[in-house]
């Protein structure tokens, strides 16, 4: 899908993955305990070769209920990327965002298009 006219002005947000560099092999690992089952989860549903570097963050309270929050590198392009494991659902939830931040500006037509081509 392409957008009509220009994209709107980030209006003072930083980009999406203007951040400092974390060093995954050195944060805690309180929701480790969720691990396995988000690798099984991806085993099943995912290409898990394009996760790298899964590392458990902790145990987020979000408005829609508590998850397992893990950062990692996806892709050829090591992006990085939050996952969100919802782990109190009947059926627990999955959440992928890019960036290891809960906000920021993001060029739609900088990534999308390219990602959708290769990986889609």
């Amino acid at each position: 899908m392409k957008r009509d006219g220009p994209l709107p002005p980030p209006r003072g947000l930083p980009r999406w993955n203007e951040q400092e560099e974390i060093d995954l092999s050195a944060v805690g690992e309180e929701s480790g305990s969720y691990l396995g089952d988000l690798e099984r989860y991806l085993e099943l549903e995912e290409d898990p070769e394009r996760f790298q570097e899964i590392t458990p963050i902790g145990v987020a309270e979000q408005s829609v209920g508590r998850c397992a929050l893990f950062y990692c590198y996806w892709g050829e392009e090591r992006l990085p990327m939050s996952i969100r494991w919802f782990f109190e659902f009947e059926i627990p939830k999955i959440r992928y965002d890019f960036g290891w931040r809960d906000f920021g500006a993001f060029d739609e037509l900088e990534l999308g298009p390219r990602l959708m081509e290769k990986y889609g």
